[in-house]
């Protein structure tokens, strides 16, 4: 009985070294997206011929991992080889832990009714034509 006490005793009491453990672990939480940022949504090709459907907008709500947001869809068009953006405003849901589409938060300031897409040399970019672009190469660096 006294062995059974003793043990009870050695369990119930973190060992030094697991203490010390515990204060370490970090407990890290991503902030949600917030209601007004602005998004691009790359929706993800799963085969050759699947359409490039590009989003890009306003948060208008969020729960939990699904954002609804209100702006313009930007479809490949392959005879002219470029995007070209849908001119009636949208509302769509998308959830930002499915792996089908990537979500990039737009810096603060860019407007998404001034996006557009520009070739060049270097590859493809996503511009408001003024202080942001970024590159949206979807087949990594050529080699």
């Amino acid at each position: 009985m006294e062995s059974f006490s003793w043990f009870r005793s050695v369990c119930s009491v973190p060992r030094r070294s697991e203490r010390t453990v515990t204060q370490a672990r970090e407990v890290v939480v991503l902030e949600p997206i917030g209601v007004g940022e602005a998004v691009h949504i790359v929706t993800r090709r799963w085969f050759e011929d699947d359409v490039r459907r590009h989003f890009a907008g306003k948060v208008t709500a969020v729960s939990r991992a699904l954002i609804r947001a209100e702006g313009w869809v930007f479809v490949f068009h392959r005879g002219t080889n470029e995007f070209i953006r849908r001119s009636d405003l949208r509302t769509r849901i998308f959830s930002v832990a499915d792996a089908g589409n990537i979500v990039n938060i737009l810096p603060a300031g860019v407007e998404p009714s001034n996006l557009r897409y520009e070739f060049s040399d270097a590859g493809l970019f996503l511009t408001d034509g003024l202080d942001f672009a970024v590159d949206i190469n979807e087949f990594g660096l050529s080699t």
